[in-house]
């Protein structure tokens, strides 16, 4: 049985925010004194964010393709399947 949840991206997003460079960016970004460097830093949080987002998209989309091709050729060949 596959998920549709996308279980790669997730894990990955999670082990690169609780790293220090990660949580020092955090800092930066929403609790530093200094203009510029809140500014740099959001932007470079933001992006990564967006990014960490579209990877996830991305794979969501392809575990339904094959959530669906799966089903069609169980269908064709007369196989029951169960679908999460």
């Amino acid at each position: 049985m596959i998920s549709r949840w996308p279980w790669v991206t997730s894990v990955a997003a999670a082990i690169i925010v609780l790293t220090p460079p990660a949580r020092e960016i955090f800092y930066d970004a929403f609790i530093s004194s200094e203009r510029f460097l809140q500014d740099l830093a959001q932007m470079i949080y933001l992006g990564g964010v967006a990014i960490a987002i579209l990877l996830a998209v991305i794979e969501w989309r392809v575990r339904v393709i094959i959530i669906r091709r799966r089903a069609l050729a169980a269908a064709a060949t007369g196989e029951q399947t169960i679908e999460s």
